[in-house]
């Protein structure tokens, strides 16, 4: 019913930017089919036709051939009666069979992202653990806006040594992040979820969504790092980070503005002299925010996402995925983290780029973005969060293992409890300071009408205007001891979009008896646009995904403990979604 729903919905709105156009990615301009929503064949058994090899950038589309389409049978049909029996099993996501990579489809366009390694013999078992050196000093990663001459000077000439290697090198520009292209858009599937090629069942191996979203980008960007000392025969060279969190830090930093540094697929705002505007969607494009208003709202972003999820840590950082499962629920942190990838990545579809995770990593202030997504859940870490169960008690996170090049050019096994520590890992960050945790979050004025009243049984749409729930809580009028022993969470469930497209809607929080405004802001869903698994279409069934915000300290601001019900509005930004219900939930603290 929601997939109907949905297909209907796609043929009559206007779509937001995405990858579904006729706009092809440069550097060649090639030409695409446009891209339909709803199609009469089976989706997982495809033909494929290479438009050429695929080893280089050189050649980066591999298209569907709709002439080679075998419905129901043939090759790929055959292979219906041969389903692996994939039962899902409780254990850490594990490194994907390296000779069983596939090229990230978001349509009608193949991405051969596959890193250099993708066709090895070697099997996941084979693959050496990393021996991570004993480093006598730490790398200090410092803010961009802070590097002197000399240090601007090493980062330009690391990122061209790195730009000046062959394209199949495994340290050159490209492949590196063909990585990023690789674990981000299903060109992997899980081990023991791979049997069949192009089946449905198989399981994508997906680093967004969850809570190994953290540990993978701290490898790969530690990794990263140290192939650009070695080119520069520099042991302590550490990469900038864009401290987006401090006041002064939210211009978008001029170093990047400078060849070899520039990246022209660039939103024409994002560009030294603008800020980065947290509560960014498309409709803001190339028009920014005054200054004082972005800068206010960001700050209460940051406070409001760090300080909600202080007691529980998969509120900010992720629920953790088992074997089997492609995602589980993002964090506040992620989700935040998206935000700077719409805003930085062009408007104008495709969203190249920083807008769209195919090519994210092609944009030299992807690696700054993320050492700050890096820096901040080390200050969460150290400074906000209550427990430090998690971290010692999940194995299925502790455990979660991935592979990477290394700075000796090997083939490497990591695992997430080796990336705990970052003085282990050889760095620290020059500034761990914050800026934000005692402001006050200013109210959203409400911009059009709309009723209030419980959701209903079934899936509702969320497009062009706001929708209003009377969201009943589990309990009102708790003793203090029970306040701090539990968590209340507002659950968006069951939310549907188009994976291919970027997509926002914001959500609020007010009392019953509040009809003047919105309320307060507790947090948004953010998707960024990407690709998928090998040989299925844009318009393949959407994972349906769930949205978890902590709203405790909110309610107390709105002096809202006794209230039996809250009033939790979902403002459309970009895009248009299904969603399945809306309610309020109160957990215990693990």
């Amino acid at each position: 019913m929601a997939s109907a729903i949905m297909s209907s919905l796609l043929a009559t709105a206007s779509s937001p930017p995405s990858l579904s156009s006729k706009t092809s990615y440069s550097p060649q301009n090639a030409r695409r089919r446009p891209t339909t929503f709803h199609r009469q064949w089976k989706l997982c058994n495809l033909s494929i036709r290479s438009s050429g090899d695929n080893s280089t950038d050189e050649s980066p589309l591999i298209k569907l051939d709709r002439r080679n389409m075998l419905i129901g049978g043939g090759l790929y049909g055959t292979t219906l009666g041969l389903i692996h029996d994939q039962k899902a099993v409780a254990k850490p996501i594990a490194p994907p069979n390296l000779s069983k990579c596939n090229s990230s489809s978001d349509g009608d366009v193949l991405y051969p992202c596959c890193p250099p390694y993708a066709f090895g013999v070697l099997k996941p078992e084979e693959i050496p653990d990393y021996q991570i050196p004993s480093f006598t000093t730490l790398r200090k990663r410092k803010p961009a806006r802070d590097l002197s001459d000399g240090e601007l000077s090493n980062l330009k000439s690391a990122i061209s040594k790195m730009k000046s290697l062959g394209g199949t090198d495994p340290w050159s520009f490209v492949q590196q992040a063909n990585i990023h292209c690789a674990f981000c858009n299903g060109a992997y599937n899980q081990v023991g979820f791979d049997k069949v090629p192009f089946e449905c069942n198989n399981v994508p191996l997906q680093v967004h969504n969850s809570s190994i979203f953290l540990p993978w980008h701290r490898w790969y960007i530690y990794f990263y790092e140290r192939i650009l000392g070695k080119l520069m025969g520099d042991e302590s060279f550490a990469l900038p980070y864009w401290d987006y969190d401090h006041p002064d830090g939210m211009e978008f930093p001029k170093i990047y503005d400078e060849t070899p540094l520039l990246d022209k697929t660039r939103a024409e705002h994002a560009r030294a002299g603008n800020y980065v505007d947290l509560h960014y969607s498309f409709e803001y494009c190339n028009t920014p925010r005054p200054k004082d208003k972005v800068i206010e709202e960001n700050l209460c972003y940051f406070r409001r996402i760090f300080n909600e999820g202080a007691k529980d840590r998969t509120l900010f950082i992720g629920k953790t995925p088992e074997a089997g499962q492609e995602s589980a629920v993002a964090g506040s942190l992620e989700i935040l983290h998206n935000v700077v990838h719409q805003w930085v990545g062009k408007c104008e579809s495709p969203n190249f780029d920083m807008g769209n995770f195919i090519t994210a990593a092609r944009d030299p202030i992807f690696f700054g973005h993320h050492m700050n997504v890096d820096r901040l859940w080390e200050i969460y870490r150290t400074q906000f969060m209550s427990t430090t169960g998690f971290e010692t008690d999940n194995p299925d996170w502790l455990d979660a293992s991935f592979i990477f090049y290394d700075e000796n050019n090997k083939v490497v096994k990591v695992q997430v409890k080796d990336a705990l520590d970052i003085t282990k890992l050889g760095y620290s960050f020059a500034d761990l300071s914050v800026e934000w945790k005692n402001v006050l979050c200013p109210r959203q004025p409400k911009t059009k009408e709309a009723p209030v009243a419980e959701f209903g049984s079934t899936t509702r749409v969320l497009a062009e205007y706001p929708i209003r729930i009377l969201a009943k809580r589990p309990k009102s009028s708790r003793r203090e001891s029970d306040i701090e022993k539990t968590v209340e969470v507002v659950v968006v469930d069951g939310i549907e979009v188009v994976h291919t497209s970027s997509t926002r809607f914001d959500v609020y929080i007010s009392t019953p008896d509040n009809s003047t405004d919105f309320g307060d802001f507790a947090g948004s869903f953010v998707t960024v646009a990407h690709g998928h698994e090998h040989g299925k279409t844009a318009d393949s069934k959407a994972k349906k995904q769930s949205l978890k915000l902590g709203i405790t300290n909110l309610v107390a601001e709105l002096n809202a403990e006794t209230a039996e019900s809250l009033v939790v509005t979902l403002v459309p930004r970009t895009g248009v979604f299904l969603i399945d219900g809306v309610y309020i939930e109160q957990n215990n603290i693990k």
